[in-house]
């Protein structure tokens, strides 16, 4: 906490070490929500069954559902929060979304014997290094008129390691003059 500003209403500036507290605590921050964000949605995403057409439809309404919280999160505590702190009491201001995230911590680990687990499958920067190559070395290939040509093995394959094929399309179609 900076020195009190003096009668004439001059602040004196924060230390170094000060600073360098309050960048580090940004930084945590940051590190903090972009791991825990995505990681979130992600596994949100992995509790319902994409071939069940009610859990398929669920999942759309989920992602409805988790940015609108988000959303609310983010507006009530720019708002109803600055205002707690700034009117009322410092220490209420931060202890509002402490309490609110400790007890969102203890329903997410209360509900665990519940979730679906999916086991990874392999290493994801193997597997996207080889998705890279295979593209740069198939860059001058035509596509077969019929999609399904696109697919090695069947369906029955990719459900047995928990995967599911991508459906094909033309709106994410790379057109490069190499």
């Amino acid at each position: 906490k900076p020195p009190p500003c003096n009668t004439n209403n001059v602040c004196p500036k924060a230390s170094l070490n000060q600073m360098a507290f309050f960048m580090f605590s940004l930084y945590l921050i940051s590190i903090g929500t972009g791991g825990i964000k995505p990681c979130l949605e992600a596994f949100g995403a992995d509790q319902f069954d994409e071939e069940d057409a009610q859990e398929k439809k669920m999942k759309s309404s989920f992602f409805n559902w988790w940015y609108c919280g988000i959303n609310t999160g983010a507006m009530l505590a720019f708002t109803i929060l600055v205002y707690v702190q700034d009117n009322v009491n410092w220490g209420l201001g931060f202890g509002i979304p402490t309490i609110t995230m400790s007890f969102a911590f203890v329903v997410f680990f209360t509900g665990t014997k519940y979730y679906r687990h999916k086991l990874p499958s392999g290493s994801l920067i193997t597997r996207m290094a080889k998705v890279m190559v295979a593209a740069f070395r198939k860059r001058n290939l035509q596509l077969p008129n019929n999609a399904d040509m696109l697919h090695a093995g069947n369906n029955e394959e990719f459900v047995r390691v928990g995967r599911q094929k991508l459906v094909h399309t033309n709106r994410l179609r790379l057109k490069t003059n190499l």
